[in-house]
């Protein structure tokens, strides 16, 4: 952990670069890219029924096979998903990044039940919106939530989002953006 903001190759097209968004580790996680091999682990945080009803693209029989095809699927310049580990290597949460529209990133995240109320989530998730502010600088980094989900909604305050309504999120959530905020200092090597 204590990894500094790294960047990787240049983009192939335009401003779909998410491939070059790599969080910091925070001093308590590490924050890394998911993929297949990650498959296992990306099922276990999604074995909550609170979490599989929430979550639009997990179904409520969501299974490691699917857990397998979804992490093999993902286009790395526009789609990431970023496992949060504790300092013994468990997976304890996932964050997701996705170029929704021309001008947006959106971000999701979730952890497992055992975890909620430490903090995790404000050092993670921002971790990888300090990511994002660096290598998408142009896009809004934007999320949807329901407003019921008082610990999401408390989150995604602190973390400096302003709530939209409801117009154009999905149903039951509100459409959240992300308050501008001058760039995070970099650290280069």
């Amino acid at each position: 952990m204590g990894r500094v903001l790294e960047f990787g190759p240049e983009p192939v097209t335009g401003d779909r670069r998410l491939r070059r968004c790599l969080p910091s580790d925070t001093p308590r996680l590490g924050i890394s890219r998911l993929g297949r091999e990650d498959a296992a682990d990306f099922y276990h945080t999604c074995d909550d029924p609170l979490i599989r009803a929430t979550i639009p693209f997990i179904s409520v029989d969501f299974d490691l096979r699917q857990s397998i095809e979804l992490l093999s699927k993902i286009n790395e310049d526009t789609d990431c998903f970023y496992g949060v580990r504790t300092g013994d290597g468990q997976i304890i949460g996932v964050i997701g990044a996705h170029l929704s529209t021309d001008r947006d990133v959106e971000i999701g995240y979730w952890f497992v039940p055992a975890c909620h109320g430490q903090g995790y989530a404000l050092e993670a998730v921002g971790s990888v919106i300090d990511s994002l502010r660096a290598g998408v600088p142009q896009r809004r980094i934007v999320a949807q939530c329901r407003p019921q989900n008082e610990s999401s909604w408390k989150l995604l305050n602190k973390l400096g989002f302003d709530d939209q309504g409801s117009a154009n999120a999905r149903e039951g959530r509100h459409f959240r953006v992300l308050k501008k905020l001058p760039q995070p200092a970099r650290k280069l090597e």
